[in-house]
């Protein structure tokens, strides 16, 4: 079977969560099984690291926008938000229209056809929230952040013994900065 990039980064999402496998290992083993071309081998990687590096974030976006909290829903739901979230608000340069629908068809081809709907209305939801600040995101989906060291760890991904680490030694300016600098993908 081939895979295109978001399946391929699903199935390297499922290897990280259960089988405990490291996500560079992840990326390895289903690249060397299904070559990809380097434009869709660039976004399997970045959704693979950023969905793993983000994932508290996104986990806190489900838990507001869903009835069940993420780690109430099934392992492929979770996953399948997380892909949509993160391209929604990290990956620009893919259309909206796109992020969506791609979501939507690989939850079908899932055999989770009965949550597509679910997926759809969470993604526009989101998407929606969105537009009404598009230049900080986080701060629309999660309203109820503020600067302790819980916030700022729901919201850059990080625990929150590393943030408090960081504003003891930097302050919250040079905190936020430095998390959002380390959350940038390397060049």
């Amino acid at each position: 079977m081939i895979f295109n990039a978001r399946q391929l980064a699903l199935l390297a999402l499922k290897q990280i969560h259960q089988q405990s496998a490291y996500a560079d290992f992840a990326i390895d083993r289903c690249l060397s099984r299904n070559p990809l071309n380097d434009r869709d081998r660039r976004l399997f990687t970045e959704l693979v690291y950023g969905i793993v590096r983000r994932q508290r974030t996104l986990d806190a976006i489900i838990d507001r926008l869903a009835k069940k909290s993420s780690t109430q829903q099934p392992l492929d739901l979770r996953l399948l938000l997380q892909l949509g979230l993160y391209q929604l608000l990290f990956l620009q340069q893919i259309p909206v229209s796109a992020t969506i629908h791609t979501t939507v068809e690989l939850t079908k081809s899932q055999r989770l056809a009965g949550l597509a709907g679910f997926v759809n209305a969470l993604l526009r939801a989101a998407h929606r929230l969105i537009q009404t600040n598009p230049t900080d995101p986080i701060a629309i989906l999660l309203p109820e952040l503020g600067q302790d060291p819980a916030s700022l760890g729901i919201r850059y991904s990080y625990p929150d013994w590393i943030v408090q680490v960081y504003l003891d030694q930097f302050g919250l300016e040079a905190t936020q900065k430095l998390c959002e600098w380390m959350n940038h993908p390397p060049t």
